[in-house]
């Protein structure tokens, strides 16, 4: 039977620091550098876990890669 329970209860953890590929469900617009601005659910989500997050530079295949590779 499916539950909607995010992974950090599944896993029993959550990690100190997430990265993650520029995704539109966390990214609302990409900024100049590193920056990015924020869903108001993910920062929801932020709030709530207390994690620090990290984006791949925008065309930058191999760090999406890395990301993926990690898992």
């Amino acid at each position: 039977m499916p539950t909607n329970r995010p992974a950090f209860d599944f896993f029993g953890a959550v990690p100190k620091r997430i990265s993650y590929d520029n995704s539109r469900v966390a990214i609302s617009k990409i900024l100049e550098g590193h920056r990015r601005k924020l869903t108001r659910g993910f920062l929801e989500l932020k709030s709530h876990y207390l994690f620090d997050h990290h984006f791949c530079n925008v065309r930058r295949a191999s760090e999406k890669g890395v990301v993926e590779g990690t898992v």
